[in-house]
């Protein structure tokens, strides 16, 4: 009788979510539904992501149709399955009946014997969804379907991403950038995992997670540039790439064939080619893929090392080394980063410049660190903006001026974006 409950349980938790396409999301054959509170006839973005049938497309649709178990889904709050309580659950009745714990669609085969400190967390539906309401500006670009990602053309821009011509954003769109984000926050991870609450911070800041967006500064849902790319594609980072190529990972399926494409020959951003890194298909791949490469290379090989020879120690808080990550992956870049690490050996115990504060020396670090990085500043601040959205409140108002002053630095650092920590 036990075992029957035990075998009920684990049923009920992996039946618990019907998926993307539930009557409350799926957008109907006339007039889809907008999240985003756009104008119901701007589909120039919903129709390229509905048109589309390139590998990362045709997985989320696979993924779907297997019952939605994976990152796509997105149990309602206080549920028995939310929070990442899904995965912690289904080890505890694997323990109990002395079983492996099965597949949930979260982590990879391979990835249920690690340790839970070398697994990523996955980012939230709900705080996509909310980043999607912002309005990141610049302009952005619905590609045509039924060609190869490097023989795309650009359909005529449809204007600022704000305002009247915002483009129409669906519940399936948001579980479909929800799902390709976490499938290649999963390729790309290796023990020592991708920190989700970077990626989070940096793709909100930037585009608000609208993958469509290129200008002269950056391209797609990373803004990649030509810089990163070339350091991923040619340079140090090269290895990355290869990694993914030749990865038997079920998460990298979707990103091996543009790897080895991209290895043959690397890609270049340009206004001819925007679709590249811009489409729903191929091009929101790439553009992950190098963005989550790019960030993995500068923590690996530029962040830690330095800090390892400024305060060995600080090279393996995590707080620390994602802090200037995201500085080094973001608009100040490796110079400004590596000048906070710099200062790292002023911070110790005998020496630690907040002791009468009774502030140990790694948190005063990192609030010099956060004090003196504007780009740190503005992603705090878009995500006080975030989670007004998510509350259903006007960024503008004062309610959320006051909310955002009431915000402690784990909200602000995106914990609660992502799951579990």
């Amino acid at each position: 009788m036990q075992k029957l409950s035990v075998y009920l349980l684990i049923l009920a938790l992996l039946l618990h979510c019907p998926g993307a396409f539930s009557a409350d999301t799926a957008p109907s054959k006339d007039t889809p539904a907008c999240m985003n509170d756009a104008n119901e006839n701007n589909l120039k973005l919903y129709k390229s992501f509905k048109d589309n049938a390139d590998p990362l497309k045709k997985a989320f649709l696979q993924e779907m149709a297997s019952g939605a178990k994976g990152p796509a889904c997105e149990p309602p709050p206080g549920s028995p399955t939310s929070s990442g309580k899904q995965t912690t659950d289904l080890k505890k009745i694997a323990h109990a009946t002395n079983a492996q714990p099965e597949d949930t669609g979260i982590w990879d085969l391979d990835d249920r014997l690690k340790t839970p400190d070398q697994l990523p967390a996955l980012i939230k539906r709900e705080c996509i969804n909310a980043s999607l309401m912002r309005d990141p500006g610049q302009k952005g670009y619905a590609c045509t379907a039924n060609k190869k990602s490097t023989d795309q053309d650009i359909e005529i821009s449809y204007g600022q991403v704000g305002g009247k011509t915002q483009q129409c954003i669906t519940g399936d769109m948001v579980s479909y950038i929800q799902f390709a984000v976490n499938s290649a926050i999963k390729c790309l991870s290796p023990d020592n995992p991708v920190d989700a609450r970077v990626i989070y911070q940096k793709f909100n800041n930037e585009t608000g997670f609208n993958y469509s967006i290129a200008w002269n500064g950056g391209a797609g849902i990373g803004q990649m540039t030509n810089i990163a790319v070339e350091e991923i594609a040619e340079g140090n980072g090269k290895g990355i790439l290869e990694g993914v190529a030749k990865s038997s990972k079920h998460s990298c399926q979707p990103f091996k064939d543009i790897a080895k494409s991209d290895l043959a020959k690397r890609p270049r951003i340009t206004p001819n080619n925007y679709c590249d890194f811009v489409s729903a298909g191929d091009g929101l791949g790439r553009n992950l893929m190098y963005g989550i490469a790019y960030y993995l290379h500068m923590r690996d090989a530029v962040i830690e090392p330095q800090l390892f020879q400024e305060n060995k120690s600080f090279a393996k808080n995590r707080e620390i080394v994602s802090a200037l990550t995201a500085v080094s992956y973001g608009a100040e870049g490796i110079k400004k980063a590596r000048a906070l690490a710099e200062k790292a050996g002023l911070y110790t115990e005998k020496n630690n410049p907040c002791k009468k504060q009774k502030i140990s020396a790694d948190k005063c670090y990192l609030q010099m660190v956060q004090k003196s990085s504007v780009y740190l500043k503005a992603i705090r601040g878009k995500m006080g903006e975030t989670y007004c959205l998510k509350d259903g409140i006007e960024p503008s108002s004062k309610e959320c001026t006051q909310k955002k002053a009431a915000m402690t630095d784990k909200q602000l650092g995106a914990n609660e974006c992502v799951k579990p920590l």
